[in-house]
């Protein structure tokens, strides 16, 4: 003899019970899954999105990780898979639904909620360099003439925006002008360094390289300013 089984509070036929009631009961007074607050931050400057603790480039793929971190679940699924999808609603805002499934009592649940949130709107510790003037070299810029000098800064500014995609702080904090060419205060050396590289292949100039000592940093050491001096003949 075979006993059919039933939810206890429906009443459905159905072989698929978790603890005694059928998915749509058992979902109606219990969650899989929270959503816990989400924080993401995107610098107003730069554009990039902290992640994992460092700032990087903004894309739909890491917010939806930073999203899926912040599941927490309810339940003691077996083998549990967690589903984001987003949808844009500006350029901070978004939708966000998200899917989870698992095994309970052997049964193949999932839960399906939707939430709103916004991006945070920061300056990123860069950022908030650059404006401070903050800088870490300094890259001269000599010529014969003031024109040739002024073509120089020009070349010189597109390396450092191509370097600011993956290094914000390699920007021009300040510019100051002089008889004979510029000086530009960079907010990162490495990034000052590697512009001045390639400024001394394209214009065959052999940079002059000289360092002040200006601290140390938290791990006690030493930290300089170094100076790039470019002189086009």
């Amino acid at each position: 003899m075979s006993f059919e089984r039933f939810c206890v509070k429906c009443g459905d036929v159905t072989d698929s019970l978790i603890k005694g009631m059928c998915q749509k009961c058992f979902l109606k007074r219990n969650s899989l899954f929270e959503v816990r607050d989400i924080n993401i931050e995107i610098c107003v400057k730069c554009g990039k999105m902290k992640v994992k603790g460092k700032w990087g480039a903004y894309n739909l793929e890491a917010v939806g990780e930073e999203v899926a971190k912040k599941v927490h679940f309810l339940m003691n699924l077996d083998q549990p898979k967690v589903n984001i999808s987003l949808e844009p609603i500006t350029e901070i805002d978004f939708d966000a639904e998200i899917k989870v499934a698992g095994f309970l009592d052997g049964v193949l649940v999932e839960e399906i909620k939707h939430y709103s949130f916004s991006l945070n709107k920061v300056s990123c510790d860069p950022c908030m360099k650059v404006v401070s003037n903050y800088r870490e070299a300094i890259i001269q810029l000599r010529a014969g003439s003031l024109s040739e000098a002024e073509s120089m800064l020009e070349v010189t500014k597109n390396f450092l925006l191509e370097e600011q995609a993956t290094d914000s702080l390699s920007a021009i904090t300040k510019t100051i002008k002089s008889p004979h060419g510029f000086d530009l205060w960079i907010g990162s050396n490495k990034g000052a360094y590697r512009v001045v590289r390639k400024l001394e292949k394209l214009f065959k100039v052999k940079p002059i390289t000289s360092r002040k000592l200006i601290g140390e940093d938290r791990s006690k050491r030493l930290k300089y300013r170094f100076t790039y001096c470019l002189k086009k003949q």
